[in-house]
Order: structure tokens, then C-alpha cells, then sequence
């Protein structure tokens, strides 16, 4: 008699959790696992490289998520926030792969100076330790462009100069399995996302204003990068 009861209640306890668990609704495939994502410093040309791949057939969005991933400098770091609210961090996505696209440092650090909003200013500032409250708007962004660069390097499978695009494309599609035709760069205007006319510093110019140290350690980098110090 014992030995029914109890597997009676073993069978009840069963039908009850079998009726729990199909009312759980089955998880949703993951959102956050994407194709591509290019990264690397603000002023860099991200705006213009996200409508050459539309064109190309990627579904990539300028700092905000497509089905094929995004174009976004906020996404170099993974932080808690960024600086507009729309705009997604890189936290919890995952990426096949990430392209970490150049300018040229002169241009990089001429546009934040003259045209960067404050809280994008803010945003960097507060993620590089070595930016000081104390430092100048110029140093701010010369150590934007230096330490930014530096995390886009460790995230990045491949590196390359948006200034060189038109003999990049061939390897950028090859390294995400499509074909990109070269053609497509003759339809997007060069200076897309083109903010009003900056100053253009020289190298002359950056030694006299900024530390030292930091513009050796940006030369170095120029030179790495493949671009002159030459002005």
C-alpha cells in the first residue's frame, strides 16, 4: 500500500513539472552575436565605411546594430555606458570579426579638437586613465587618438587605412567570405559625415602643445600605421 501511494506522488509530482516547464516559453536565439564590427577612434571615416558595405549588401549600421554588425568607436571598449542613450556598448556582443580602421592622427586630432561633442569628450576621457581633468582640449584628444587606437589593437584581427580603402576592399571582403566590388567606392562621396572646416594641425604645431613622451609614442604609432611624420 506504502509503495502505491508513493508512486502515485512520484507520477503527480512528475505531471506537475512537466506542466510547469511547457509553460515556459523557449528562449529566443541570441541578438548579440553578429558578423563584423569596425572600430577605432571618432573622426576615422566609420560613417563613410559603414554606407560603402550597405552598397556592398552588408546590413551594417553606423553605431547601431544591423544583422551584420555595425561601425562603431564606442564599441572599441566594453563600458557601462555610452555617451547617447540609443547607442549600444560592447557589452555582451560578440563579433566574428573586427577591423580596426585608421586615419591619419593630423586629421583625427584637428576634428575631436574642432567638432567633437562634449559628451563624447566625456566618454573617452572617463575610459583613459591617463586623460586628466587638468589636460588641455588638444592633449585630451592627442591621447585620444594614441591610447584609443591601442584598445582597438587588441580587439582587432586587422588593421587598415581608410585612406586606402579602395586597395583594402578586395582583402575586407575575403576576410568576411563576400565578394566587395571596388566599384561600389565610386558611389559613396569620400567626405561622408563631413563636419564644418577645422584647423589642420601640423606636426610642428602638436610637438610645441602636447607632452613629450606622448608625441613620441605618437609618431611611433604613424609610422606603424604606415603614414608620414613629415608635414
Amino acid at each position: 500500500m506504502m509503495n502505491r501511494k508513493l508512486t502515485l506522488l512520484i507520477l503527480l509530482i512528475g505531471l506537475i513539472s512537466f506542466s510547469f516547464i511547457s509553460k515556459v516559453p523557449p528562449k529566443s536565439p541570441s541578438n548579440k552575436h553578429h558578423l563584423l564590427l569596425i572600430t577605432g577612434c571618432a573622426r576615422s571615416g566609420t560613417t563613410y565605411i559603414t554606407e560603402v558595405l550597405k552598397l556592398g549588401g552588408l546590413d551594417i549600421k553606423h553605431e547601431l546594430i544591423g544583422k551584420d554588425g555595425t561601425s562603431s568607436w564606442f564599441m572599441c571598449i566594453e563600458a557601462d555606458k555610452v555617451p547617447w542613450k540609443n547607442r549600444p556598448s560592447a557589452t555582451g556582443f560578440q563579433f566574428d570579426h573586427v577591423f580596426h580602421q585608421v586615419r591619419h592622427p593630423l586629421k583625427v586630432i584637428s576634428s575631436v579638437l574642432g567638432t567633437e561633442h562634449h559628451k563624447a569628450i566625456t566618454y573617452f576621457s572617463e575610459n583613459i586613465p591617463e586623460i586628466y581633468a587638468r589636460d588641455t582640449l588638444l592633449v585630451k584628444s592627442a591621447k585620444y587618438w594614441y591610447y584609443w587606437n591601442l584598445y582597438a589593437e587588441q580587439k582587432a584581427e586587422w588593421r587598415y587605412q581608410v585612406e586606402q580603402i579602395d586597395s583594402c576592399l578586395i582583402e575586407m571582403g575575403q576576410r568576411l567570405g563576400i565578394v566587395l566590388d571596388p566599384a561600389i567606392l565610386l558611389q559613396v562621396p569620400r567626405d561622408s559625415n563631413h563636419r564644418k572646416k577645422t584647423t589642420n594641425l601640423t606636426w610642428a604645431q602638436l610637438k610645441q602643445e602636447i607632452p613629450a613622451n606622448l608625441f613620441i609614442n605618437i609618431q611611433e604609432m604613424t609610422l606603424r600605421y604606415g603614414y608620414s611624420i613629415i608635414d
